[in-house]
């Protein structure tokens, strides 16, 4: 049953972030990533990370309202308490979402993407970050029984809920532990390294005025002269 799986799924990535080494890797991964394009800020930016206390680093844009939400017992810990695929908020209420390594303790990463999308504001901004399963660090992952979603699955999800993925890379260490760098998503390049991380963005696309047809052309009899 998903109920019972979801405390074991979080407790397992839990007991793989409390090794530093792999903890090490995944901020480092997360420190390569870089975002283009602008982002304006706005009200409220919402953070799912895999701790209450993972660090993050603050975007050059400013928000009204912060909110930390991180897995616990199958239930969310932090700005709120509620079921991890329920996200209590209005419709278009968040201007940013962060999904920093948390599908991977969710049951249904399908569910949590739609709540996403749904509270996702028009031009806001979701990046999502995810564990390899193709990256050489899954080795260790694995005696953790921790799931790797496959980045090409998520891009699935975000365009399937309308939005627009802007930017793929893989990040992390290739064979190298000291050696961070990054590609691009190609096959190629995903081959060993720790994570991956997408940035998706809702465009909705506003009303057009449909252009009234011009009247077709016909000729009217003449009046005849009195």
């Amino acid at each position: 049953m998903p109920a019972l799986q979801l405390p074991r799924q979080a407790e397992a990535l839990n007991r793989w972030l409390a090794d530093p080494p792999a903890r090490g890797l995944l901020l480092g991964a997360q420190s390569a990533w870089t975002e283009h394009g602008a982002d304006g800020g706005g009200q409220v930016w919402l953070r799912m990370l895999p701790e209450l206390d993972w660090p993050v680093p603050q975007p050059a844009a400013c928000f009204a309202e912060t909110w930390t939400l991180a897995p616990d017992a199958g239930r969310w810990q932090g700005a709120w308490r509620s079921d991890l695929h329920t996200l209590p908020m209005a419709s278009a209420a968040v201007s940013r979402i962060d999904l920093r390594f948390v599908l991977e303790s969710v049951p249904s990463p399908e569910r949590l993407v739609s709540q996403c999308a749904r509270v996702l504001r028009p031009d806001g901004r979701l990046l999502v970050f995810g564990l390899n399963p193709w990256g050489v660090a899954r080795l260790r992952w694995a005696r953790h029984v921790v799931r790797a979603l496959p980045c090409s699955r998520v891009v699935d999800l975000l365009r399937g809920e309308g939005l627009d993925v802007v930017a793929r890379r893989t990040l992390g260490p290739r064979w190298r532990p000291a050696a961070v760098d990054v590609g691009h998503g190609t096959a190629r390049t995903e081959w060993g390294r720790v994570a991956w991380a997408l940035l998706a963005v809702r465009r909705d696309i506003g009303l057009t005025p449909l252009r009234r047809p011009a009247a077709a052309w016909r000729a009217s009899p003449g009046v005849p002269a009195a």
